[in-house]
């Protein structure tokens, strides 16, 4: 009786580890499958080049599908400059969704030549045409002048002024600047 007795202690402790080993192994399986999905190499998004995106924001696309397309430029940066600048100089026929998104895709190709439309879309009704320009003024000027786009009218008006005269006051040194830095 003392024989059984043991060997169904045994069977139980041994029942007990099998299912602790088992549990520790599906952590370590459920690890490596975290690690691996981490790191492994993902593939690379390839973007339609910028004059299609540039086309399907000023087309009659659903203003979601302008959207896409604005962030889309932005990914490509630099290299749609053109399109970029093109496209937010027709601001005013856009939905301010697509504005946005157009002056995110400014402050990241940091384009000089928006400058002036950036500065006047600090004046846009809607709060994050606002701050999105202001974004884009901080980075191409690279200076934070405080502009909040929610601060209130007078406040803006007055951040407005001061950033206006900072421009004028660099004159052409901005696009010195920016087409010096160009250069091979």
């Amino acid at each position: 009786m003392q024989r059984l007795e043991y060997d169904r202690n045994g069977y139980e402790r041994m029942k007990t580890q099998s299912l602790q080993f088992g549990f520790i192994a599906i952590g370590f399986l459920f690890s490596a499958f975290m690690l691996a999905r981490t790191f492994w190499p993902k593939r690379p998004e390839v973007l339609p080049p910028p004059d299609a995106l540039a086309a399907q924001v000023a087309g009659e696309a659903p203003v979601e599908v302008k959207v896409i397309a604005a962030r889309q430029l932005a990914q490509h940066g630099e290299m749609a400059r053109e399109q970029i600048h093109a496209q937010l100089a027709n601001h005013r026929v856009q939905e301010p969704k697509v504005v946005a998104a157009l002056l995110t895709a400014t402050a990241r190709a940091r384009d000089h030549r928006s400058l002036p439309t950036a500065v006047e879309l600090l004046e846009h009704p809607d709060p994050k045409v606002r701050g999105q320009a202001g974004v884009a003024v901080r980075a191409i000027l690279g200076a934070d002048f405080g502009f909040r786009a929610n601060a209130p009218p007078q406040r803006r008006a007055e951040v407005i002024a001061h950033i206006k005269r900072d421009i004028s006051n660099a004159g052409s040194g901005i696009q010195e600047f920016y087409e010096g830095s160009q250069r091979p």
